[in-house]
């Protein structure tokens, strides 16, 4: 059995016949893994009536899911820098199926939860894979078009949860929105095994990989519980300080395991540190768009789950045209100006949505929701380009865990501030039109950070890059590839 770090190989020594193929299954994975983080958004209300839950137990079946994904992100990052790539793909893909499939029959909250605990860890290995395939599998050339796919096609299935998921709840019932990914996760495997090689023998996770699950994972689940008594009047105090104090004391004792050095290491390059935040920032800002519009749509203007996705699906439609466009810039242009324009749409709708969202007919809302898609579409591929470009070779898997660890926190710290903001202006009343409108503030307050910390972390590059590195144009010096083109 191998251990330890396995180098790096080229891309033609992964790829078997079509490398473009290989990430066209690798997006079409991570689409799935995001999509039903959110689309169980908009199917609350039926759960309501079948399986009698409130909607502060409902958010559990969110935080669930993200905490699962938050705990075991980076042990499976760091396991994706010691394993098989294809064995390991394959492994999440599969394990995601069956508990998707599991979630679908599901017949009392508990039971769910549980299976969307299940979902939330094999789609943290399927996130820490995606976008090491997607590097490997193409020249350096044509790296910013390929992650370009990856980076837009994540979000894209956040953002098409509540639109796809409303149609799906509407038609056949809210377990449509499970059983959907089982056939795509049997043809992503399909696809994968038939483009790449197994490169390295599959290695069990060693022991220090366990330790740090455990308490990442207590860390977290302290904090969502944290987060979610703050939005419940009735919680005792003294829990919410209880909670934050493990949440603290696990965070410090994960950053005393050895496991933590690879993170350390990898965050040390200040542009996968500032792509890493500016992410996490920007899903904030999604997370918001994610959970609260379903309710506004219905409260502030009485439209049916059908009427509320389809309007929704104008999101992920602008989102999928910037992206290409995205990839071609980052390739062609200037991959962080591309990722800051991007940005600027991001809070341009954002604040439309603020102002627009209560009065506003739907041409207003469709503006809102189109810019802020085409927003999100021009930075998720150039922020993937520039974090994967500048991560260390042998932390690659590391790097992505980073970069998904942050969408997961910011998509979960948006629905979670967001309702926080909500009840905390409407009173107590849960479904107060006043409170709902103002809890949109949330994303351009999140956009306008993910503006500055993005530029102030890109400001000035850390290290001179290595003779011989390359990087993507426009990628400040210090932060570009860490092995030529092949």
């Amino acid at each position: 059995m191998a251990s330890g770090t396995n180098p790096p190989a080229p891309p033609d020594a992964l790829v078997k016949r079509s490398g473009w193929l290989a990430i066209a299954a690798a997006g079409l994975a991570v689409f799935m893994t995001t999509f039903d983080m959110t689309a169980v958004a908009i199917a609350l209300p039926s759960l309501n009536e079948d399986l009698d839950i409130s909607p502060h137990q409902g958010e559990w079946l969110i935080f669930s899911y993200a905490a699962a994904m938050i705990a075991l992100g980076l042990p499976a990052g760091r396991y994706v820098d010691q394993s098989d790539l294809r064995g390991t793909f394959v492994f999440g893909v599969l394990g995601f199926a069956a508990a998707s499939m599991l979630a679908g029959f599901a017949g009392n909250l508990t039971l769910l939860i549980i299976f969307r605990v299940l979902q939330g860890a094999f789609g943290a290995v399927i996130t820490s894979t995606v976008p090491v395939i997607a590097t490997r599998s193409v020249p350096l050339e044509q790296r910013g078009r390929a992650l370009s796919i990856i980076g837009v096609l994540g979000p894209l299935g956040a953002v098409s949860g509540p639109g796809l998921g409303g149609v799906l709840t509407e038609l056949w019932g809210w377990p449509a929105i499970f059983f959907v990914v089982v056939p795509f996760s049997l043809g992503a495997v399909a696809v994968a095994l038939a483009n790449l090689n197994r490169l390295n023998p599959m290695t069990l996770p060693q022991g220090g990989l366990v330790v740090e699950t455990v308490v990442v994972g207590i860390a977290f689940l302290a904090l969502f519980g944290a987060l979610s008594m703050l939005a419940d009047p009735e919680a005792a105090g003294f829990t919410i300080v209880l909670l934050g104090l493990v949440a603290v004391g696990s965070l410090l004792m994960w950053w005393r395991l050895p496991g933590f050095a690879a993170v350390r290491r990898s965050l040390g390059e200040r542009m996968v540190a500032a792509c890493v935040l500016s992410l996490a920032l920007i899903t904030i800002a999604s997370g918001t768009f994610n959970y609260l519009p379903p309710f506004a749509f219905q409260v502030f203007h009485g439209w049916s789950p059908a009427e509320v996705g389809a309007v929704l699906l104008f999101q992920p439609l602008a989102m999928g045209l910037a992206g290409p466009f995205s990839g071609y810039l980052t390739d062609k242009w200037k991959p962080m100006w591309t990722a800051v324009i991007g940005v600027g749409g991001v809070l341009a709708g954002s604040l439309l949505m603020l102002f627009g969202v209560g009065s506003g007919g739907v041409p207003v809302l469709v503006i809102a929701l189109v810019l802020f898609g085409l927003g999100l579409g021009l930075f998720a591929g150039p922020n993937q380009t520039l974090l994967m470009t500048s991560a260390p070779p042998d932390l690659r898997g590391t790097s992505a865990a980073l970069s998904g660890l942050g969408r997961q926190l910011g998509l979960s710290l948006g629905a979670g501030l967001a309702t926080i903001v909500w009840l905390g202006s409407g009173g107590d009343e849960y479904l107060a039109g006043e409170g709902l409108q103002i809890a949109f503030v949330v994303a351009p307050v999140a956009a306008v950070c993910a503006l500055a910390s993005f530029l102030l972390l890109t400001r000035r590059p850390s290290t001179e890059a290595p003779a011989g590195r390359q990087a993507p144009a426009g990628t400040p010096t210090g932060s570009g590839e860490n092995e030529s083109s092949t």
